[in-house]
């Protein structure tokens, strides 16, 4: 996010370099969508946190992403951004969207996502779920023991 300009340039730019159709409304539907309309033409630099966080969701709303990364999402969001991202995530899943998600939310997220990854001190500790490696957790938890697994 670029702090000198505002909620509605930041999005119009992300939208000209994402080459997104019908850009203008597209730009106004997610500013609308994640709850910055009434702050749209403010400058980025005087939002919170939380206000960054729903920019940076509505610049993903322009393009058509087959992969979403987000790290941590429910940080700094007051309620109903927690709300909007469990909708966004529950929106991903059914249109096929592959969503990989850090958190530490565990128990809000878990009846959001198809498998989850356990990861304790860096390494696997647990898999679960569709679409998750079924590999043994010991085996993803030593790198040189996966690689010459999968060399076999």
């Amino acid at each position: 996010l670029y702090d000198d300009l505002s909620a509605r340039e930041n999005l119009r730019f992300a939208a000209v370099m994402l080459g997104t159709p019908d850009a203008a409304g597209r730009v106004e539907r997610a500013i609308a969508d994640v709850g910055l309309a009434s702050r749209a033409d403010e400058r980025v630099r005087d939002f919170s946190a939380g206000m960054r966080k729903r920019l940076a969701l509505g610049r993903i709303l322009l393009g058509s992403a087959s992969l979403v990364l987000l790290d941590e999402p429910y940080a700094a969001l007051d309620g109903e951004g927690m709300s909007l991202v469990d909708q966004l995530l529950l929106a991903w899943r059914e249109v096929g969207v592959t969503v990989l998600v850090a958190s530490h939310s565990t128990e809000r997220i878990e009846p959001l996502v198809d498998g989850r990854v356990t990861l304790e001190r860096g390494l696997v500790v647990e898999t679960s779920g569709r679409g998750v490696s079924s590999a043994p957790p010991s085996l993803l938890a030593d790198p040189r023991r996966s690689a010459t697994e999968m060399a076999r």
